[in-house]
């Protein structure tokens, strides 16, 4: 399945109502609280071989656009309600990963949890609402799922 291009609504009788194309994506749309959640990757207008990956949401009450956050370099996003909060992870210009928690009422930061040297992250997800991350990582061994302990920053091995 390729990426998609726009967000469209399906009708009763099956026609595509479209509400708004989207650009380059990172990874991908996540719902949460009545909205649908993407990383969109942003070209610096400045420097050519720079990109940002800001956050974005469509409400789908109001047919809304917000953009979360400005200059990032944020995907991979994983929403947990309980915690009120959502991961993303995001890769420096110097290629480290790190990934952070961000609240989901305010879009701060609320903490950054360094992610081992040598291992890119692709994908998040929560385990629990105890604050443990399933976090899917390719590195030199290859592809593996790993847990995070948000709150002590343990990593232990799943797959």
């Amino acid at each position: 399945m390729g990426k998609a291009s726009s967000i469209a609504i399906i009708t009763a009788n099956g026609k595509a109502n479209k509400r708004r194309n989207l650009g380059a994506m990172k990874g991908r749309i996540t719902q949460y609280r009545g909205k649908l959640y993407w990383s969109e990757n942003v070209g610096d207008p400045r420097w050519e071989q720079r990109s940002f990956a800001n956050i974005k949401s469509f409400d789908l009450t109001n047919n809304t656009v917000k953009k979360h956050t400005t200059r990032g370099r944020y995907f991979a996003l994983a929403f947990n309600d309980e915690l009120s909060c959502y991961a993303a992870s995001s890769i420096s210009r110097e290629g480290i990963n790190t990934i952070h928690l961000l609240n989901a009422d305010t879009d701060k930061e609320i903490k950054q949890l360094d992610v081992p040297v040598g291992n890119q992250v692709s994908e998040l997800s929560w385990i629990n609402t105890e604050g443990i991350l399933a976090v899917l990582v390719i590195n030199d061994n290859g592809m593996g799922i790993y847990s995070l302990n948000i709150n002590n920053g343990e990593w232990g091995v799943i797959l």
